[in-house]
C-alpha cells in the first residue's frame, strides 16, 4: 500500500570518489579521507603525531611532482581520452575484486594517458638505444621495489605495534589504508617519472626479452594501428603494467575498493571533466579508441523511489546522469519496474555492474543498515508525500513518509558517522511552495499541520533538528546538508499525471476538458535536465565543504537554496496556449474563479512562483526555455503514444492464421447461437417465426437458436443440427432442414418450412448439416449432409432462402454462440457482429456482414497510429505559430460536437484512441484505489456515520465496512476537476419556469397532475418532479438567473405537447430567456429524442446521425437526462448531464439499507454475482450471454489463480433470488451485480445495487452513468469487455482481492446518497437536505451544470455544415 521512503537516493560515493566533481589534490586526501582522530591515550596521540609528521613530510616532498602528474595526465586525457559521445568503460575496469587489481587499475590509467599522448607516428629508434632505455628503467625499478619492500616491512611493524596496544579496529583499518596509499602512490609516481624518459614504442626484441623475464605471464597482442596495416608495438604503459603486475602486486594485500580507490584518482584526473561532459554533451572532446577506454572516477548511488511526488522522475534522471559517468548506483525501493530497468540496461550496458537494486523501505532499519555502509559519502533524499491532496487523504502515511522516513534516514546516517567518525553530506529535495506553507502554518495548531502544509516543510524541520543535534554531539561525526527548494519540474513523460504539465498534456492529447483556476498566476517552470544540473552543483558544493580540513572549519553546515530557471515566470494561460498549439488540441477550456482550494489546473495543487527569502542557486545558467522544453516534451509524448499504439496493434491484431479442427466444431454442441446471413454485404438474421418457418430479415435482436454437434460413425465427420425455437417453445419449434423431394430447384417461397420436431427421423427428412469454416473471415458454409446442396441466404433484402450447389464458393453465414456448455469458446465468439453494432456504431444504419468488434478495434488503432505519426512528422517550432480555434460558450458549436465517440483503451497512455474524426469521451478505467483515503474533513453526513460494530444474535461483532466508511472521504471518489468546482462553492442560479396556463390547471385539478411526483409500482419516471420540487425552493427571479428550468414530465400522457407549450410560454414571458441556458429534465428511455423504440437501431433509423433531427426545443438545451448512451444520437456528452432515475423500489431499499449497519460487508456475502432482467431491447443478446449457466459453486471455488477469498463459498445466481425471500435480501447477499443494456443503457436496478452496497459490473463502454463527469466510476464499479462475458466468474475471482472489493464497497456507501431521491410526502426542509445539502442528486446536477456554464468550446470561425 505505502511506498514510504521512496525517492531516497543514497550516494555511496567511495572515499576517493569525490574527485569526479572537481580536481583532487592527493596530498590533502590522505588526512581528509579517513577522518583520522587521536585516541584518548596520550601515548597513542604521541605515536600518531609522529606518523602524521612523516606523512606530511612525504606529502610536502612529493606535492609538486604529484600536481605535475595530475596536470600532465589531465592534459593528456583532454587531448586523447574523452569522447563527445560519452564515457567509454571496458569490462576490465568494472570490478576490483582480485588481489592487487586495484593497484593495477591505477597504473593502467596512467598507461592510458601515456598512450593517448604518444605520437601516432612513432619515429624509428635503434633497438640498442631502446634496449638501453628499458634496462635503465628496470634498474631504477628494482630500487623502487626495494623501497616498496621496506615500506611493507615498516607497515607490518606498525600494525604489530598497534595490535600490541589494542587499537580499535577502525584505527587499524585507517592506519593500514594510509600506509598502503603512501606505498602505492610512491611506486606509481616514481615509475611514472622514469617512464617519461621513454617517448617511443619499444621494439619487438625488447618486448620479447621482457616477456621472457615475466615467465610468459604477460602477453602483448598486436593490433592494427592505422589504415596502412602497420602493427603498433606495445608501448611504455604496457611495460609499466607488466612491472607492477610482477613486482608490486604481490606486496599489496587485497583491499575493498572504498579503502584504496583514492590512489587511482591521481591517474584519473580526467574525471574532473566527466560530469561536465555527461551534463553537456555538446562540448567537444577528441575521440578515443574504445579498445583502450579512459579511466573515470568511480562512485556509488543508492536510490529509493516513490509513488509520491518527484521520485520516479528525479531519481531516474539522476541515476541516468550518474551512470553516464560510470558511477555505481544503488537503488533502495519497495518495488521496481522491470520495463524501466530494461531501458536503463539497454542505454547503459555497464549498468548491469554499476546499478545495484535493493528492495526495502526507508523506515525499515534493517533495509537502511544494508545500504548505509562505510563507503557512503552522501545521501540524496527525495522521499516525501508532497501533495496536499494526498496528505489530506492519508494523514498517517503522510506523517510516516515525511517525518518518520526522513528521520530514519538521518538516524542511519548518524549511526554510520559514529562508527568511523565520518564526514558526510545530505541533500534534501524540497519545494519552493514551502514559502506559502510557512506563513500558513504559523497560525495553525499541530492537528492541522499535515493536511494544511506543503509536506516538504516537515522534512526540512527534521533535517534542521539533526544538524543542531550533530553540533552538540562530537561523536556523531560531521554532517553537511543542503535543502534544494525546487520549482515546478517538467520534461518527462513518466511524471505523475496529476502534476501540472503532465495533466495538461494528458487532457490536450485526448482533447479532453482543460480546467484553469484563475489562470493569470505566474509559475516558475524548470526543465528536468536543468533540475539535475542543480543537483550536481549542490553535490559539488557539499563535497567541497566536507573536505575542508581547516582548523576553524565547522563540523556541520545547513543551507537552503531556491532553484529557479533564471527566466521570467510564465502565466498558466501561457502554458495552456503553448501546449494546445503544440498538440493541435481541440480541448475545451473551463475557467473557474480562484477559491480557497488553491487549485491551478485540473485540481493540481502546484507551486505558483511565490518568491521566498531563501537565496537562489545562482550558478544555474543557460536553462532550457519554456517553449523549447514544451516542444521536446510534446515530441516525447507523441513518441510514447505512437509506440503504445504499435504495441497494442501487435498484441491485438497480429494473430497467426487459425486452422479449424473437429475439436473446434464440437464446441458448438448444445449451444444457444444466433446466425447472421450475408445479404448484399449487409447483415441480416436467420430466425424462426412464431409459426415455425425459417426466414431472413433485419429484425434485431434475434431469437436464439440451438445447435447440436456429433461425429458421424460412418465417416467420422462432424455434423450439426440447428433447432429454431418458436414463441411457444413447443409444437412449432422446428429443425433447420428439408423434406424430400427437393422441388422448385431448391428455391423456397419466402420462407423455409424446416422440419417439425415430431417428423425428425422420417426417411424423407434431412436435418443434418456439415460445416466448412473460412478462418480468415470467421464465416461458414452450411452443407446439407448427404446431398450436393448448400444453403444460401437471400440475394437481396426480403428475398428467398435457396439451396444451391455445394461447389459454389460462397461463405454466407456467421455463427455466434450465446451460451455453450463447452468450457473453451468457439474461436470466433469474440467477433459477434451484433456486439459491433452495439459498441462501435453511434448513428450509422449500416450493418456490415464481416464487421466485428475486434476488427473494428484494430482498424481504429491503426488509424490512430497513422495520425500520431503524422503529428510527429509535422511537429516543429513553427507549430507554435499555427492559429487556434475561436472559443464559444455554446457546446453545440464545439468542433467535435457532432463527431462519434472514440473508443477508449485503458492500457494506452492517453486512454482515447484518437483517429482524428471522433470525439474523445471520459472513461471509467479501473482506478488505483486510494492508499487509505482517510481524512479529517467531510467523511459522511452526520446521519450516515455508523458504529464500527454490528449486533448479530445479540452479540456485537466487528463491522469492517463501517470502519472503512467512517475512516474515508467522499471527496476521494470525485474526479479532480469536479472537486475544484465543488470547492469553489458556486452553483448556477436557477429560475423555475411555469407551465402554460392550461397545464397549470392540470397540475392542480387533474389526478395525474396532482400525483405527477409520486412513486408508482412500475414505470417510475418522477425524478424530474423531485428536481423541480427542490429547485422551486431555490428559484430566483428570471432577471437574476443563469438558467431557466422548464418542466417536461416525460413518460406521462401528453408529454410532448405539454413540453412545447411550456417552452413557448417561457420564451414569450420570461425576461432574458436564453435558449442556450435552458435546463429540461428527461426521464424516459431515449431522453431528448422524444421517441420510443425497443432498441437503438430503431432510434438510428428514426433520428439518424444528424442531431438537427432533434426537436428544435431540445437542440440547444442542457438536458438532465437519465439516458447516457454514447451509441445513440439522444445523448450529447459535452452538453447533457446524466441524472439517476427514481426507482420504484425506493421505499423497499430505504427500509432495508437506510441504516448502513444493515449493509452486509462483501466478505460475508454468499452470492458472487447475479442478474435478473427481461430478455429484450438492445442488450437482449448480452443478457442471454450473462445468464448462461457456466460454472457452479464448486467450480468457482476451484478456479485456478483465485484471489477473491470470502468467508463463505460463493455461487452465481441468475434470473431468480435463489433461497432468499426478497429482492432486497438478494442484493444484500451479493458481491457483484451485473448491469447490462436493456432497451437503453440505463436501468433503476443499477441504483438499487449501489444503495445496497452491491458492486456494479458494467459490460462494455457504451453508456455514461449518473454524474459521470463528477464521480469517478472506476472507484465504484468494475467493467469488463463484451468479449469477456463467457469468463465473467473467472474474472471476478482472479482480478480482484477481498481488499479491492471492500474498498469499492466502501466507496459506494460514501457516495450512494447521490443516486437516490427522497420518498413522497417529506417536508420541504427534508427534501432540500437530502437532495442538496447532503450531496443528493440535485447537488451533483447543479455542479455538473456549473461545469458546462464555465466552459469555452473551440469552434470554427465560420460555421459551415453541409
Amino acid at each position: 500500500m505505502r511506498a514510504a521512503g521512496e525517492n531516497f537516493i543514497r550516494a555511496i560515493y567511495s572515499k576517493s570518489g569525490r574527485g569526479f566533481l572537481r580536481p583532487l589534490h592527493l596530498s590533502h586526501k590522505y588526512r581528509n579521507e579517513f577522518g583520522y582522530q587521536e585516541p584518548d591515550s596520550p601515548s597513542f596521540r604521541a605515536g600518531h603525531a609522529v606518523k602524521r609528521k612523516r606523512l606530511d613530510a612525504f606529502s610536502r616532498r612529493d606535492q609538486a611532482s604529484r600536481e605535475r602528474l595530475l596536470d600532465r595526465a589531465f592534459t593528456v586525457s583532454k587531448e586523447g581520452s574523452l569522447a563527445g559521445g560519452g564515457i567509454w568503460v571496458g569490462p576490465e575496469f568494472s570490478r576490483f575484486d582480485e588481489p592487487g587489481n586495484l593497484q593495477l587499475k591505477a597504473v593502467e590509467c596512467l598507461a592510458a594517458a601515456a598512450e593517448a599522448k604518444a605520437s601516432t607516428e612513432a619515429k624509428a629508434k635503434a633497438e640498442a638505444e631502446a634496449q638501453a632505455q628499458v634496462e635503465h628503467i628496470l634498474t631504477k625499478h628494482e630500487a623502487v621495489v626495494e623501497r616498496a619492500r621496506r615500506f611493507k616491512e615498516d607497515k607490518e611493524r606498525r600494525l604489530k605495534e598497534a595490535e600490541q596496544h589494542r587499537l580499535f579496529a577502525i584505527e587499524q583499518r585507517q592506519l593500514q589504508a594510509v600506509e598502503d596509499l603512501k606505498l602505492e602512490e610512491f611506486v606509481i609516481l616514481t615509475t611514472y617519472n622514469l617512464l617519461q624518459k621513454v617517448n617511443v614504442n619499444i621494439y619487438p626484441g625488447v618486448l620479447t626479452s621482457l616477456a621472457q623475464s615475466e615467465e610468459g605471464k604477460v602477453k602483448f597482442a598486436s593490433h592494427t594501428a592505422n589504415k596502412k596495416g602497420l602493427h603498433a608495438q606495445p608501448n611504455a604503459g604496457q611495460v609499466v603494467r607488466a612491472l607492477i603486475r610482477r613486482d608490486i602486486g604481490p606486496l599489496m594485500q587485497p583491499k575493498g575498493s572504498h579503502e584504496l580507490e583514492g590512489v587511482i584518482q591521481g591517474a584519473r584526473s580526467s574525471a574532473a571533466a566527466v560530469l561536465q561532459q555527461a551534463d553537456h554533451p555538446d562540448q567537444h572532446f577528441s575521440q578515443i579508441d574504445s579498445s583502450n577506454p579512459p579511466c573515470v572516477a568511480r562512485k556509488d548511488i543508492d536510490t529509493n523511489t516513490s509513488e509520491h511526488d518527484f521520485p520516479p522522475v528525479l531519481r531516474k534522471h539522476l541515476v541516468r546522469r550518474l551512470l553516464a559517468s560510470s558511477v555505481p548506483v544503488t537503488v533502495l525501493d519497495t518495488k521496481f519496474d522491470t520495463n524501466d530497468l530494461e531501458v536503463v540496461y539497454s542505454d547503459f550496458p555497464s549498468a548491469r555492474d554499476l546499478l545495484h537494486l535493493k528492495t526495502g523501505d526507508v523506515q525499515d532499519a534493517k533495509a537502511l543498515s544494508g545500504v548505509m555502509t562505510s563507503d557512503v559519502d552522501g545521501v540524496i533524499h527525495l522521499a516525501a508525500v508532497s501533495r496536499a491532496q494526498w496528505c489530506s487523504e492519508d494523514r498517517a502515511e503522510c506523517s510516516d513518509v515525511n517525518e518518520n522516513g526522513t528521520d530514519a534516514v538521518l538516524h542511519a546516517l548518524r549511526d554510520l558517522n559514529r562508527l568511523d567518525q565520518g564526514r558526510r553530506w545530505f541533500l534534501l529535495a524540497s519545494s519552493r511552495s514551502i514559502h506559502d506553507a510557512q506563513a500558513f502554518l504559523a497560525t495553525k495548531d499541530e492537528s492541522e499541520r499535515i493536511s494544511a502544509s506543503n509536506a516538504y516543510l516537515v522534512a526540512e524541520r527534521i533535517l534542521d533538528t539533526h544538524i543542531q543535534s550533530n553540533k552538540e554531539d562530537a561523536s556523531a561525526g560531521q554532517l553537511y546538508a543542503t535543502a534544494l527548494r525546487l520549482p515546478n519540474i517538467y520534461g518527462d513523460v513518466s511524471d505523475h499525471v496529476d502534476r501540472l504539465i503532465p495533466n495538461l498534456f494528458a487532457h490536450a492529447l485526448s482533447h479532453q476538458m482543460i480546467q484553469v483556476v484563475e489562470g493569470q498566476q505566474n509559475i516558475d517552470m524548470l526543465y528536468i535536465d536543468d533540475c539535475i544540473d542543480a543537483f550536481i552543483l549542490a553535490i559539488k558544493d557539499l563535497d567541497k565543504r566536507s573536505q575542508d580540513w581547516a582548523v576553524l572549519a565547522s563540523r556541520t553546515y545547513f543551507n537552503i537554496l531556491d532553484v529557479a530557471a533564471g527566466k521570467d515566470d510564465v502565466p498558466v494561460t501561457y502554458l495552456v496556449d503553448r501546449i494546445l498549439r503544440l498538440t493541435r488540441s481541440k480541448s475545451p477550456i473551463r475557467y473557474i474563479p480562484r477559491s480557497s482550494s488553491d487549485i491551478l489546473v485540473s485540481n493540481v495543487p502546484e507551486y505558483e512562483g511565490t518568491k521566498g527569502s531563501a537565496p537562489r542557486l545562482t550558478e544555474l545558467k543557460d536553462t532550457v526555455s519554456i517553449d523549447d522544453g514544451l516542444l521536446r516534451l510534446t515530441r516525447s509524448y507523441l513518441e510514447r503514444t505512437e509506440q503504445s499504439l504499435a504495441d497494442q496493434i501487435h498484441s491485438t491484431c497480429s494473430q497467426p492464421a487459425r486452422s479449424i479442427t473437429d475439436t473446434d466444431l464440437l464446441k458448438l454442441d448444445d449451444c444457444s447461437v444466433h446466425i447472421t446471413v450475408e445479404v448484399q454485404g449487409q447483415s441480416e438474421l436467420l430466425r424462426n417465426k412464431d409459426l415455425g418457418a425459417f426466414m431472413v430479415n433485419q429484425d434485431i435482436p434475434p431469437r436464439p437458436m440451438r445447435t447440436f454437434a456429433k461425429r458421424r460413425e460412418s465417416d467420422g465427420k462432424t455434423v450439426f443440427r440447428i433447432l429454431g425455437y418458436a414463441a411457444d417453445s413447443g409444437k412449432n419449434s422446428r429443425w433447420l432442414g428439408v423434406t424430400l423431394p427437393i422441388t422448385n430447384g431448391g428455391v423456397f417461397e419466402g420462407e423455409m418450412p424446416g422440419v417439425l420436431m415430431k417428423d425428425v427421423g422420417a426417411s424423407n427428412t434431412l436435418v443434418d448439416w456439415e460445416l466448412a469454416v473460412n478462418p480468415e473471415q470467421g464465416t461458414v458454409h452450411l452443407l446439407l449432409a448427404g446431398t450436393e446442396y448448400q444453403l444460401r441466404g437471400p440475394v437481396m433484402p426480403r428475398g428467398m432462402i435457396t439451396l444451391v450447389s455445394r461447389e459454389m464458393d460462397i461463405w454466407p453465414f456467421r455463427i455466434t454462440p450465446v451460451c455453450c456448455k463447452a468450457t473453451t469458446p468457439w474461436p470466433f465468439a469474440d467477433e459477434d457482429p451484433i456486439d459491433f453494432m452495439v459498441e462501435y456504431q453511434k448513428d450509422s444504419t449500416e450493418r456490415p456482414f464481416l464487421a466485428s468488434p475486434k476488427k473494428a478495434l484494430c482498424s481504429r488503432l491503426k488509424s490512430a497510429r497513422a495520425k500520431t505519426k503524422q503529428d510527429l512528422a509535422t511537429l516543429s517550432v513553427e507549430t507554435l505559430t499555427e492559429p487556434r480555434f475561436n472559443e464559444k460558450l455554446i457546446p453545440r458549436r464545439w468542433v467535435n460536437a457532432e463527431a462519434p465517440p472514440c473508443s477508449n483503451m485503458c492500457s494506452l497512455p492517453t486512454v482515447c484512441i484518437d483517429t482524428g474524426d471522433c470525439q474523445c469521451v471520459l472513461s471509467s478505467c479501473p482506478a488505483i484505489l486510494p492508499r487509505n483515503a482517510s481524512t479529517h474533513v467531510n467523511t459522511l453526513s452526520d446521519a450516515s456515520v455508523v458504529s464500527p460494530q454490528t449486533v448479530v444474535n445479540d452479540v456485537k461483532v466487528r463491522n469492517p465496512l463501517a470502519e472503512m466508511v467512517n475512516g474515508s472521504s467522499w471527496r476521494s471518489i470525485i474526479r479532480p476537476q469536479a472537486l475544484a468546482i465543488i470547492d469553489a462553492g458556486v452553483v448556477p442560479r436557477i429560475h423555475v419556469g411555469p407551465l402554460a396556463p392550461r397545464d397549470q390547471q392540470w397540475r392542480k385539478n387533474d389526478t395525474d397532475g396532482i400525483n405527477i411526483n409520486r412513486l408508482k409500482p412500475t414505470d417510475c419516471f418522477s425524478a424530474d418532479a423531485s428536481m423541480e420540487l427542490t429547485l422551486s425552493s431555490m428559484s430566483v427571479p428570471a432577471e437574476e438567473s443563469d438558467y431557466t428550468f422548464v418542466p417536461m414530465y416525460q413518460g406521462r400522457p401528453g408529454e410532448n405537447d405539454r413540453f412545447e407549450r411550456a417552452y413557448e410560454f417561457n420564451l414569450a414571458n420570461t425576461p432574458r430567456f436564453n435558449p442556450h441556458r435552458v435546463i429540461v429534465p428527461f426521464t424516459h428511455d431515449w431522453g431528448v429524442c422524444l421517441v420510443f423504440d425497443w432498441h437503438v437501431w430503431g432510434i438510428h433509423g428514426k433520428k439518424g446521425r444528424d442531431s438537427e433531427k432533434l426537436e428544435p426545443y431540445t437542440r440547444w438545451t442542457t438536458a438532465w437526462s437519465t439516458m447516457g448512451d454514447l451509441n445513440s444520437p439522444c445523448y450529447r456528452p459535452a452538453q447533457d448531464v446524466v441524472i439517476p432515475p427514481r426507482g420504484c423500489a425506493s421505499s423497499q431499499l430505504f427500509e432495508a439499507f437506510g441504516n448502513i449497519s444493515n449493509v452486509r460487508p462483501s466478505r460475508d456475502r454468499r452470492v458472487l454475482v447475479t442478474f435478473k432482467g427481461n430478455l429484450w431491447g438492445t442488450g437482449s443478446i448480452m443478457r442471454q450471454k450473462i445468464m448462461c449457466e457456466r460454472i457452479d459453486e464448486r467450480g468457482i471455488t476451484n478456479l485456478p489463480g483465485r484471489r477473491l477469498i470470502t468467508t463463505h463459498p460463493v455461487s452465481a445466481v441468475w434470473d431468480n433470488y435463489g433461497e432468499r425471500p426478497s429482492y432486497a435480501a438478494m442484493l444484500n447477499d451479493t458481491i457483484f451485480c451485473v448491469h447490462a443494456m436493456g432497451i437503453a443503457g440505463w436501468a433503476p436496478r443499477l441504483i438499487d445495487a449501489i444503495y445496497a452496497g452491491c458492486i456494479p459490473v458494467v459490460i462494455g463502454h457504451t453508456t455514461q452513468f449518473p454524474f459521470y463527469d463528477m464521480i469517478d466510476w472506476g472507484k465504484i464499479s468494475i467493467s469488463i469487455e463484451t468479449s469477456e462475458i463467457h469468463r465473467l466468474e473467472e474474472i471476478l475471482v482472479t482480478r480482484y482481492t477481498i481488499e479491492d472489493v471492500e474498498r469499492l464497497q466502501a466507496n459506494i456507501i460514501l457516495i450512494r446518497d447521490a443516486f437516490v431521491y427522497p420518498l413522497d410526502d417529506v417536508s420541504s426542509e427534508t427534501l432540500m437536505d437530502k437532495m442538496f445539502h447532503k450531496r443528493g442528486p440535485l447537488f451533483f446536477a447543479l455542479y455538473s451544470t456549473q461545469m458546462r456554464m464555465l466552459t469555452k468550446w473551440p469552434a470554427h470561425a465560420v460555421y459551415d455544415k453541409p
